[in-house]
């Protein structure tokens, strides 16, 4: 007697998550303030912040997962970025301002020094759950060379990422990877301080 088996995929697993986004921008040209001052001001920043971001297997007994605010993934509860730049007919500066907030190793662990209950596969047991956040400033400026049609013939550039060479908070949970040296490549700049120095050219 034939039998058979017919198979359909049904994707159970659920995604919740809430928070908002701020952004503001501003332009001025310098000279309007002072006529001592050149060229144009232009100052933007973006700041984000997610409540919760809770994922839902639909698996019956199985956790729901809470990662807003892990930082051992790659969402922090909060992230912001600043960006100040100055134009003059040539010249370009740029100062570039990224940060997201302090964080927990896994939003699961419970964190105890003594009388700890017992972890299981699902919820662990730590000292301390707790992972800095992080400031990086960036710096960049360039220099273009204009043709006497207004046309840009060349430019060069440099850019110092990560000035400050801040070290990235240590990740127990990504030690065995060896790309990453014991932190998050994610969210943490893992590379530390990075010169760039280079030439656009334009037929």
């Amino acid at each position: 007697m034939p039998t058979k088996v017919a198979l359909a995929k049904i994707n159970l697993a659920s995604l919740t998550t809430d928070g908002f986004d701020i952004e503001g921008s501003y332009v001025t040209e310098l000279h309007d303030w002072s006529p001592e001052l050149p060229g144009t001001l232009s100052i933007r920043s973006l700041a984000t912040h997610v409540s919760k971001y809770i994922t839902n297997p639909g698996i019956p007994g199985q956790p729901l997962i809470e990662i807003a605010g892990q930082n051992s993934g790659a969402v922090a509860l909060w992230r912001w970025m600043g960006v100040e730049s100055w134009d003059n007919d040539n010249w370009n500066v740029t100062l570039t301002e990224r940060w997201f907030s302090d964080g927990q190793i896994n939003k699961s662990y419970i964190q105890c020094t003594a009388n700890c209950p017992a972890p299981t596969s699902a919820v662990g047991t730590i000292n301390n759950n707790h992972m800095d956040g992080a400031f990086y400033l960036d710096v960049g400026g360039s220099y273009s060379f204009i043709k006497s049609d207004g046309g840009l013939l060349a430019q060069m550039y440099f850019k110092v990422d990560n000035v400050f060479n801040a070290d990235p908070a240590p990740n127990p949970q990504f030690g065995s990877l060896p790309i990453s040296n014991g932190s998050n490549p994610v969210l943490y700049d893992t590379l530390g301080r990075l010169f760039h120095l280079g030439v656009r050219l334009r037929n």
